[in-house]
């Protein structure tokens, strides 16, 4: 679906869009977090630990 909407027909040039940046330099997707409560804030690296 993302692939029509962002005019891909290429399997392997979505691959190459749809991963994150700057994981990938070609990558058009990005990544946000967003840290909403104080111990959110004193635990953000626990947190992190699961995306890598």
């Amino acid at each position: 679906m993302a692939k029509k909407k962002w005019g891909i027909e290429d399997d392997n040039e979505y691959r190459d869009k749809a991963d994150p940046w700057p994981l990938n330099p070609e990558g058009e997707l990005l990544l946000g977090l967003k840290i909403e409560t104080l111990g959110g804030l004193n635990n953000w690296n626990k947190s992190l630990v699961y995306l890598v």
